[in-house]
């Protein structure tokens, strides 16, 4: 996985990072150092996770003040 933002020199902890080059495609997908190593679909996956627990959360939250239960 190419990660944008890092020196080349430096050596990642995982053989599976490298930094990116000019050769690099789709580089906007790629980890990025200034995002703390997140991707732009690692970002879309928490933001969307977070929907669904809160959706869901509010589905459940109107069922337990609903009037017809009382």
């Amino acid at each position: 996985m190419p990660v944008v933002g890092i020196p080349p020199t430096l050596r990642p902890a995982s053989p599976m990072w490298h930094a990116a080059t000019a050769t690099t495609r789709l580089a906007f997908l790629a980890d990025q150092a200034r995002l703390g190593l997140f991707s732009i679909g690692d970002l879309a996956m928490i933001f969307g996770g977070v929907l669904i627990i809160g959706i869901c959360g509010l589905r459940t939250f109107k069922v337990g003040i609903s009037p017809a239960r009382q």
